[in-house]
């Protein structure tokens, strides 16, 4: 087996490989090329900071399309990293020139357009045309069952960087996202105004009810110590006209009681 002098490091943002890989090209007997790859593992925070980051990996593209005619130029390596796999995507067509890769089950792969809203939108890559199952026929056209997962999981990156469209559709979603958060909190801290205005309100609010509460009952105690003021005035009145009442009719019976001895009226004896 000879080797060649091919070796292109990358990392899992841009190649979905795993943390992060050696991947060396030898060419066997046969003049086939054949793809060798070891493992290195990497810290979390570096492992974050690696899937962040997109892996510029043009020369060693270009390396392998001089080493073996049958790897087209400007395609990405293959990818064995299923985690960062697409999850949503619609059927795409290749570029004139660009030839079908096999996958690893020996069939023709199909060519797939990333729709999910990530790093990767818009970007083709090829994967196994063939399935796991037989896919179920769908009912309605609105009511289509998912996929099955594929036979061999084997895809492959067409595109290193996202179309301009692609680019210019995230920095719209950014802004409208952003946009949206802004007008939110604009809606919130209105909402925390208007609140606090109500709240303010209702404290005023309670606050007058309070005083002319206060206020009745301090004008009710009042009129109340009036009319007890007045009640006694009026009793004691009555009651002193009873007095003078009562030494009027004990003087008027005194007076007819002595007239009765002097008077020209026969008096009665028994």
């Amino acid at each position: 087996m000879r080797r060649s002098s091919i070796t292109a490091r990358c990392t899992s943002s841009s190649l979905s490989l795993a943390p992060s890989h050696h991947i060396r090209l030898v060419t066997t007997k046969n003049g086939r090329l054949q793809m060798l790859s070891s493992t290195f593992p990497l810290p979390p925070d570096d492992c974050h900071r690696q899937r962040a980051r997109r892996c510029r990996h043009s020369t060693a593209i270009a390396s392998l399309s001089e080493c073996h005619p049958s790897h087209p130029v400007g395609m990405s390596l293959p990818c064995s990293d299923q985690s960062i796999r697409p999850r949503k995507m619609k059927n795409a067509s290749l570029l004139p020139g660009v030839a079908v890769l096999r996958c690893w089950c020996g069939d023709l792969c199909k060519v797939k357009e990333v729709t999910d809203f990530s790093d990767w939108l818009g970007m083709k890559f090829f994967m196994c045309a063939n399935y796991e199952e037989y896919p179920a026929v769908a009912i309605s056209e609105y009511d289509k069952p998912p996929s099955p997962p594929p036979l061999c999981m084997y895809y492959y990156w067409i595109d290193t960087e996202k179309p301009a469209w692609a680019v210019t559709e995230i920095r719209e979603r950014s802004r409208r996202a952003w946009n949206s958060l802004f007008a939110e909190e604009r809606h919130e801290k209105a909402e925390a105004e208007e609140k606090a205005e109500q709240e303010r309100e209702l404290k005023e609010y309670y606050a007058k009810q309070h005083r002319f509460f206060e206020e009745m009952g301090k004008k009710n105690r009042e009129e109340a110590r009036r009319m007890e003021g007045q009640e006694r005035k009026r009793k004691e009145a009555r009651e002193a006209e009873r007095q003078r009442k009562k030494e009027r009719a004990r003087q008027a019976k005194a007076t007819e009681e002595a007239g009765d001895g002097k008077g020209k009226y026969p008096r009665w004896t028994q």
